[in-house]
């Protein structure tokens, strides 16, 4: 959907272009309800932001919405698992489903990953930094949530400033 897609179209963009020249079926593997999940919590993200630059970071708000975002990833991870193994051939590349090793792993599948481009965007490392310490089962301290949402706002500020997406990455 448009606009909020557009991002990821346009990230993905070399790789669709690379594939064009290539005969082979592209579908996306994620299950709708998942979809309308994130959805959700991207929703929940921008109205986080916008309250935290107004108003002031709520660490322990910024971290529930984190651990919901991991939590619902884990809960979709089945659903969007089978349906990859359901739909997919013998051979397959999935983009973006750095999620679903783990998941394949545990099945009789041979599996193969490439690390094309990890986000350094601070959202990004605080999620990385929490499911880590999730699946760890400790805390993560309040002082890197405040930290690394400061850095989303400052980076928010360099997207707003530059009016491109790109340029503030």
């Amino acid at each position: 959907m448009d606009p909020e897609d557009s991002q990821a179209i346009r990230a993905a963009q070399p790789l669709f272009e690379y594939l064009e020249g290539i005969s082979i079926n592209l579908f996306c593997y994620r299950d709708t309800l998942h979809y309308d999940l994130l959805r959700k919590l991207s929703g929940d993200i921008f109205a986080l932001t916008a309250s935290s630059k107004i108003f002031r970071i709520n660490a322990l708000r910024w971290l529930s919405l984190m651990e919901d975002l991991i939590l619902t990833e884990i809960e979709s991870i089945d659903r969007d698992g089978n349906y990859l193994i359901e739909t997919a051939g013998e051979e397959n590349i999935v983009f973006g489903g750095e999620n679903f090793v783990e998941y394949l792993l545990g099945r009789p599948y041979e599996v193969e990953t490439m690390m094309i481009d990890q986000s350094i965007k601070p959202l990004d490392l605080l999620k990385r930094i929490v499911a880590q310490a999730f699946k760890e089962g400790r805390d993560v301290p309040i002082e890197v949530v405040e930290d690394l949402v400061k850095e989303h706002l400052d980076f928010v500020d360099l997207i707003i400033q530059s009016e491109s997406y790109e340029d503030a990455y």
